[in-house]
């Protein structure tokens, strides 16, 4: 049995050694090796850590290719009729498959429609991925991918103070950062002065001065989205200084351009921006970084949502239900950011109880017959848990994490980038937890907030507001040539998009109005995204 390709980090190595009675010295593969000729396809369930891996066992002529829980590490394979090739290389494999590259149409098409492809899909066919938490036994032509990471069958615990699911939390947020730190010099901090990354960073100050660890900060000026106000309060209050990268001395135009963004990571429209990235992980490759602490996945894991107050009316808490009426947004059943944010509603803009009620007792339904249901969650209750479950792991939180700017950064610069909000004990913990731990009375993060008393500066743990980025969206975009780029849209021809669609989108751009900057930047992405794979063929 030997490893056809395998990208592994554990962070359960110490309890996995122990229970195979393997030295801890042993490299991550061997001991992953080990676990399956021992367990079989249940070493997945007892892992913690980071992986994609691909095994071939000889003697059966079997192959099993597996993925982390959340799909942090990536996993493509082809199947030629006669092998299989597994990488998380996209190039790699059209190079040892011969196959022909050719876009994956459908997925475009979805793509724009449901902001999303499926789980096993690419931009390309004949491109395969293995979805996150599932595993792929191939014997002959038989594939059928398995899930064996089942967020659905947590319980509950409603009888957990607050004050016990913070120490907890506590407890198991410092053991996940530190079991992802490397050695010392080569290990940074990623701090931008949001609730995330300042308590990743504010923790290991207050429990481990002695360490080491460089952080790194962009700062972004007179720009709304700028947080050196908040980097700089953590600063002072363990006193020490971050790298900064100043925002102002990226070059949008020749530099920090489009091409180098797909230079970097060609094989995905670029959802969300990375620009700003570039050149602090240059930075960081200077100072011989290796490994890249970051606050990514909190906004999954602790924001909470709406359906809080569905949860309240089921386990009949109308007293906690009402104090939540004053702050429910205009519309209670959905996700937004305004319902994350307390204010006062006037008379005339205050719900009848009737109607709220009605309104929370309703059964949504996504209608996203496009996309694989593969976590079950349409059929899935309570609503609260089954929404902070599709957070973590719905398609599109699936693409966004295989076209995410840390592939890149592990492949041209060797820097690993971990995630703490991540861990996957973590993570069960969290789920286990009331949906009010989340999401109460207009704020978000309840927990973290609670949990992080006198770790953070209390000016980051009470801020109420969050950084978007617009402004750098728009920047990156005036550096482009739009015009241009969407006068012989391939989008067009290929009958993905109307030609009205991409002038009234081009016209709203030019004229300011900034509501459908994020369906320009996804169309002007997917556009980008074919010409510089496929030309202008059609």
């Amino acid at each position: 049995m030997i490893f056809r390709y395998a990208n592994i980090s554990l962070y359960n190595r110490q309890a996995l050694c122990a229970e195979l009675q393997l030295a801890e010295t042993l490299p991550d593969k061997d001991i992953v090796l080990k676990g399956y000729q021992v367990w079989g396809e249940a070493l997945l369930e007892k892992i913690n850590g980071d992986f994609a891996f691909a095994l071939y066992d000889k003697n059966r002529d079997e192959w099993l290719a597996a993925r982390d829980p959340l799909g942090i590490k990536a996993l493509y394979y082809v199947h030629t009729g006669k092998e299989y090739f597994f990488s998380d290389d996209i190039d790699e494999l059209f190079r040892l498959s011969g196959i022909k590259k050719r876009p994956n149409i459908h997925a475009m098409r979805v793509l724009l429609q449901r902001g999303a492809i499926n789980y096993g899909e690419t931009m390309y066919e004949d491109i395969r991925r293995i979805p996150p938490g599932h595993y792929l036994k191939i014997n002959g032509n038989d594939s059928i991918p398995v899930r064996y990471w089942h967020p659905e069958n947590i319980s509950i615990d409603y009888s957990i103070s607050l004050k016990e699911a913070a120490e907890k939390f506590n407890t198991l947020f410092e053991k996940a950062i530190m079991e992802r730190i490397g050695n010392d010099e080569e290990t940074a901090c990623e701090l931008s002065g949001g609730l995330d990354s300042s308590s990743v960073v504010s923790l290991l100050k207050a429990k481990y001065p002695e360490k080491s660890i460089e952080s790194y900060s962009m700062c972004f000026g007179d720009m709304q989205c700028d947080e050196y106000y908040y980097v700089k309060s953590i600063e002072e209050k363990y006193r020490f200084h971050t790298s900064k990268i100043d925002a102002h001395e990226i070059d949008y135009d020749q530099k920090y351009n489009f091409e180098l963004n797909y230079n970097f990571s060609p094989h995905w429209p670029i959802m969300t921006t990375f620009t700003m990235y570039l050149p602090m992980l240059e930075k960081m490759h200077r100072d011989n970084k290796k490994v890249v602490i970051t606050g990514q996945g909190g906004d999954h894991l602790l924001t909470g949502n709406c359906h809080t107050l569905r949860d309240l009316l089921r386990r009949y808490e109308f007293s906690k239900l009402l104090r939540e009426i004053p702050y429910l947004p205009h519309s209670p059943v959905q996700l937004s950011a305004k319902c994350f944010m307390p204010f006062s509603l006037t008379q005339q803009q205050k719900y009848p109880i009737k109607k709220i009620l009605r309104l929370l007792r309703s059964r949504e339904t996504s209608g996203n017959q496009y996309i694989d249901d593969l976590f079950q969650l349409e059929r899935f209750n309570p609503s609260a848990q089954k929404s902070d479950i599709g957070i973590l792991i719905s398609a599109s939180e699936s693409m966004l994490r295989d076209g995410n700017i840390f592939h890149a950064a592990e492949k041209y610069y060797g820097i690993e980038f971990r995630h703490p909000f991540y861990d996957k004990e973590l993570i069960e913990f969290v789920l286990s937890l009331p949906p009010e731990y989340k999401y109460s009375q207009g704020w978000i993060k309840v927990l973290l907030r609670y949990a992080m008393k006198e770790i953070l500066p209390e000016e980051i743990r009470s801020r109420g507001d969050k950084s978007e980025f617009s402004e750098v969206l728009t920047a990156q975009l005036e550096a482009l040539d739009l015009k241009t780029l969407l006068k012989e849209s391939q989008l067009v021809s290929l009958e993905i998009i109307s030609r009205k669609k991409v002038d009234d989108l081009l016209y709203s751009f030019d004229h300011k109005e900034s509501g459908n900057l994020l369906s320009l930047w996804t169309i002007v992405n997917l556009e980008y995204w074919y010409q510089y794979n496929f030309g202008w063929e059609s």
